[in-house]
């Protein structure tokens, strides 16, 4: 599946989805300047990574490649 990592802004027109330096999964509006929805995981590791799963399920691992959030899709 497709993955996003630490720090990296796949930016496509005006809504970003993001995985900031707090381990934390955004996805952000840049004509608004405010995030739209947040995983909640800041804090829960570093150098994480979101990885959107061959069954539909997004999940957030962090550097030691264990998985601390799921969408459970």
């Amino acid at each position: 599946g497709d993955q996003i990592h630490l720090g990296r802004d796949p930016r496509i027109g005006v809504i970003a989805l993001f995985m900031d330096y707090t381990c934390n999964l955004i996805i952000y509006i840049y004509t608004t300047s405010k995030s739209l929805w947040s995983s909640k995981t800041h804090g829960f590791g570093f150098d994480c990574w979101a990885l959107m799963q061959e069954d539909g399920n997004l999940v957030v691992y962090g550097s030691l490649g264990s998985s601390f959030w799921s969408s459970f899709t």
